[in-house]
């Protein structure tokens, strides 16, 4: 059974040059999976440097 993981909120980040999922992820200590719920999107697509995304904070 998966654990569901609730947010007591969210972080705005901008996207810097070089940034990729996985990276974003492990310097905020939250999944990919997490990234891609919260700013409702699939696969890497929408880390353009310059674009403001939301970061999961665990409660």
């Amino acid at each position: 059974m998966d654990k569901q993981i609730e947010y007591s909120k969210l972080a705005r980040y901008t996207v810097q040059k070089g940034d990729s999922e996985f990276s974003v992820a492990e310097q905020f200590k939250v999944s990919v999976g997490a990234l891609r719920l919260v700013n409702s999107r699939s696969a890497g697509n929408y880390l353009k440097p310059g674009r403001k995304i939301y970061l999961p904070v665990e409660k």
